[in-house]
């Protein structure tokens, strides 16, 4: 176990982490050997699977650090993704249903429950709402039920219309 404690296992990289971890490990198939062959237990072996503890420990505070930070990046981009795409609610929803202005309003036919006069709503802060179906949301809920997309398939789509994916600016 070398000159490593438990306190300064944050100071280690995780590639260095991961080796003492393998040395530990071997540390513990030994006393363990030592342990089957004589019978009596050793401090040597129980430090070592403390230590071997405290390692993993360690480790899963890393995995979970990292997927709170890729969590939150995740969540950023669909946020700022959901900005952008408010404002061209119409434009892009669109593409799904036949948008008519009346009285200063964009309205629509709801393709869902087929009525000819427009029953839905764009609303200018980027909200729509059907009021045949009593269904609404933001831009994604409208691509997920005007276009019948998945939300991953709406966020796929919105990336590759502002040019952050594949394609550039218009390929709804």
């Amino acid at each position: 176990m070398g000159a490593v404690h438990r306190g300064n296992l944050r100071g280690l990289s995780s590639p260095r982490l991961v080796s003492e971890w393998l040395c530990v490990e071997d540390q513990v198939a030994d006393w363990t050997a030592i342990y089957n062959a004589v019978g009596v237990r050793y401090y040597e072996l129980d430090s070592a699977l403390f230590y071997l503890g405290y390692i993993k420990a360690e480790l899963a505070r890393r995995e979970s650090v990292c997927q709170r930070a890729m969590a939150d990046t995740r969540q950023e981009e669909l946020r700022a993704l959901k900005e952008l795409a408010s404002q061209d609610l119409v434009d892009i929803a669109g593409h799904y249903v036949d948008v008519v202005v009346e009285g200063g309003k964009y309205k629509f036919r709801c393709p869902v429950h087929g009525d000819n006069d427009p029953s839905g709503v764009f609303y200018p802060d980027g909200h729509w709402w059907c009021f045949g179906c009593n269904k609404g949301g933001d831009v994604f809920d409208a691509l997920m039920f005007l276009g019948r997309l998945t939300f991953g398939e709406s966020v796929s789509l919105l990336r590759r219309y502002y040019g952050m994916g594949r394609g550039g600016r218009g390929d709804v």
